[in-house]
């Protein structure tokens, strides 16, 4: 065990709760996530330490969040109407960006990225527009363009004009205070691709891995 892996869990046990002066952090199972969207860098039965977001958040990020109400079924939600559960997912584009996916590649700011961490490419292409007087995210797929039950509920589309007219609609940056999130293992991930973006103040904290 590497010696670091090995000092942080004598101090978690002897401090309990995880906190030492004001710096506070808290193991988590992977096994919690079942939809084991971060594969391969997470694993079945892994360990992460997550620690507090004490910085901006860059884009490469691995965090845990509390992911927005439409992005969670109604047992996630508890009697006062909360999410009570966490995801983890990679960030992969911050305030400013502006971020698309072409034929399976992500492009962030007209850059094609190198993504090794990734499983494989993902299925459906990605663009975040502004229709309706909100930030839509659009999941590609073909003709279709938020079409499937992937996509969250408020922003399913199922008539072909409606498909026809967010499709032209150009790709916009991240506003402030919000970012992308993904998962690596990106086609059983279901992220910020079909529900939208995620506020930067539902991030809970930085994963090391």
């Amino acid at each position: 065990m590497p010696l670091a892996l090995l000092v942080l869990l004598v101090l978690s046990a002897m401090f309990g709760l995880g906190m030492v002066g004001e710096f506070y952090f808290r193991w988590v199972h992977y096994d919690e996530n079942p939809s084991h969207s971060m594969k391969p860098t997470l694993k079945e039965g892994q360990f992460v330490l997550v620690v507090p977001a004490w910085r901006q958040l860059k884009d490469g990020d691995v965090v845990e969040f509390v992911p927005p109400i439409i992005a969670v079924t109604p047992r996630d939600v508890d009697a006062s109407g909360k999410v009570s559960v966490h995801f983890i997912k990679r960030v992969v584009g911050v305030p400013g960006d502006l971020v698309e996916i072409k034929k399976g590649v992500l492009y962030r700011n007209g850059i094609a990225q190198v993504e090794p961490f990734t499983k494989e490419k993902s299925e459906v292409d990605f663009k975040l527009v502004k229709y309706k007087g909100a930030l839509w995210p659009l999941a590609i797929d073909g003709d279709s363009a938020n079409g499937d039950e992937r996509t969250a509920v408020p922003f399913r589309i199922s008539d072909d004009k409606e498909m026809e007219t967010v499709r032209a609609l150009p790709a916009v940056k991240l506003p402030p205070g919000y970012c992308l999130v993904m998962g690596d293992n990106r086609n059983v991930s279901f992220d910020s691709r079909f529900w939208g973006v995620l506020p930067v103040a539902r991030v809970t904290g930085l994963v090391r891995l």
